[in-house]
């Protein structure tokens, strides 16, 4: 947890060219264990954007270094929010979707965060 929360805020802090804090972790989905000794690599990237806060999509792999052997282990949904230096949310610069997959990451991120309001009391 803590590799995906570091990676992922590195994401939001790069789009947001600022300091983040985490606002949530939305959901874990562990499709497969990960075994001690397995190289473990964490891929994350903003899939949404809001006025101060960003949907961060992170991917866990692990492989198996004698093998060579790599498997999709985790896929992690955050929410981040950027920070002015009073430590007050501030704007975050507008996502530029330019590929099909960006885009469709970016409505299944909004769909997301419809859901996750309808949940929350």
């Amino acid at each position: 947890m803590n590799m995906v929360d570091r990676c992922a805020a590195l994401s939001a802090m790069r789009h947001a060219s600022g300091q983040v804090t985490t606002l949530s972790i939305d959901r874990i989905l562990f499709k497969e264990p990960i075994y001690v000794g397995e190289l473990v690599e964490v891929r994350s990237r903003v899939v949404r954007v809001g006025r101060t806060s960003m949907s961060v999509l992170a991917n866990v792999y692990a492989e198996h270094i004698a093998t060579g052997v790599r498997r999709h282990t985790n896929e992690c949904w955050l929410t981040f929010v950027h920070l002015n230096e009073e430590g007050s949310p501030s704007a975050v610069p507008p996502l530029i979707l330019e590929t099909d997959d960006e885009r469709q990451m970016n409505e299944t991120a909004v769909r997301r965060r419809d859901q996750l309001r309808v949940e929350r009391p």
